[in-house]
């Protein structure tokens, strides 16, 4: 008893037309799964420009404290320790946020490590509210923003 087989298919025919003999018809399956693509790929961008423009709006705060930090007081790195919580903040939120305007995945994952190096060294540092709402959010949203769009082609990215 064979409950299903598959249809006799030429291997020349072009695959808009071997399609629709494996699914029957390309009506609703097809249509619906484009819709849903769709759907996912402009909630996505939304994502990717929330988190842009209040990415860029921290970057900008963080590197104008830091460069009014350097011209008043310098840098005032003794010991390795101050150096690794130099990089973790305010350096990895520079960068990360930076890198995450071209290469979202990458420029969360930045963000998040030196947040991660940060509140190992400094747990205290992180129980300000500024921090919350400020800095964890638009890397969130760059990440959320990477998981939804690895698998598509960058050209198919606006």
């Amino acid at each position: 008893m064979i409950l299903y087989s598959t249809p006799e298919i030429d291997p020349k025919l072009p695959f808009n037309e071997i399609l629709p003999k494996y699914l029957g018809s390309p009506s609703y399956s097809l249509r619906m799964n484009l819709k849903t693509y769709n759907r996912q790929m402009k909630i996505a961008t939304v994502i990717r420009w929330i988190a842009r423009i209040w990415g860029t709006a921290i970057l900008a705060f963080v590197s104008i404290m830091l460069g009014g930090s350097l011209v008043d007081e310098g840098l005032g790195l003794e010991g390795l320790r101050n150096i690794v919580n130099f990089l973790a903040f305010p350096i990895s939120p520079v960068l990360g946020f930076a890198i995450a305007l071209w290469r979202e995945g990458l420029g969360g994952a930045i963000v998040v490590l030196g947040v991660g190096v940060q509140f190992v060294l400094q747990p205290e540092s992180m129980s300000g509210l500024w921090f919350w709402i400020g800095v964890l959010p638009p890397t969130i949203l760059y990440l959320i923003y990477w998981m939804l769009t690895r698998h598509t082609p960058r050209a198919n990215l606006t």
